[in-house]
């Protein structure tokens, strides 16, 4: 329902499939194919009727992440990415634990690292950790941010995002954190659920320029 709102709007969506975890790739492979989409698109750019230099990705929750790798690896290619609900900071995540802390939260991280980004991170050393945590790849040339979390996310803890946003602040890059108060991971289900409106509201305003980011 989000893709078919964005057309009625009048944008152009592109929704790559990409290789995944369950067929035996892993992260790497999974940036790899998003690239190649991104090359494809400025290929057919013309033909589609595609502005090639105002693309925006956006992702959610895993794909979130993938979407803040994407745009922080490739900034040259994006004008914004906007991030719902996925983690902005692995290190941090790795450091602090779940939401409540505790052994094991940060068993579950490792396991999802290793998993996830095993050529990266086979043993979950810092290095291989900082390797996929989107904050450490942003500049002071990475695309405007912004990402939508809900405050009581039981999956994927609001704090990264935080984290995130500061960094991002520190480096003068334009951003905005939309935090919703008490809502969960998936906060965006469901055409009419507040998550959603809010979601397409200011994804269209981001893309718009319309006073999303503090200093418009």
């Amino acid at each position: 329902f989000h893709i078919r709102h964005m057309l009625e709007s009048g944008y152009t969506v592109v929704s790559p499939q990409y290789s995944l975890v369950c067929h035996g790739y892993n992260g790497a492979d999974m940036l790899d194919d998003l690239v190649a989409a991104r090359r494809y698109l400025s290929t057919r750019a013309e033909q589609w009727g595609v502005d090639d230099q105002r693309v925006t990705v956006v992702g959610t929750s895993s794909g979130g992440h993938l979407a803040l790798l994407l745009a922080y690896t490739h900034p040259s290619n994006f004008t914004n990415v906007y991030n719902l609900y996925g983690p902005g900071d692995f290190a941090e995540w790795f450091e602090k634990g779940w939401t409540a802390g505790g052994t094991a939260g940060l068993e579950f991280i490792c396991h999802s690292v290793k998993d996830w980004w095993s050529f990266v991170a086979p043993n979950c050393d810092p290095d291989g950790i900082d390797s996929v945590s989107p904050i450490s790849l942003v500049t002071g040339d990475s695309p405007r941010t912004v990402t939508l979390h809900g405050t009581s996310d039981s999956l994927i803890p609001f704090y990264l995002s935080e984290a995130l946003h500061a960094r991002l602040d520190e480096l003068g890059v334009e951003n905005s954190l939309i935090g919703l108060d008490g809502f969960d991971h998936g906060l965006d289900l469901g055409e009419a659920s507040v998550g959603s409106q809010i979601f397409r509201w200011t994804l269209t305003a981001m893309m718009n320029g319309d006073g999303i980011f503090e200093d418009e």
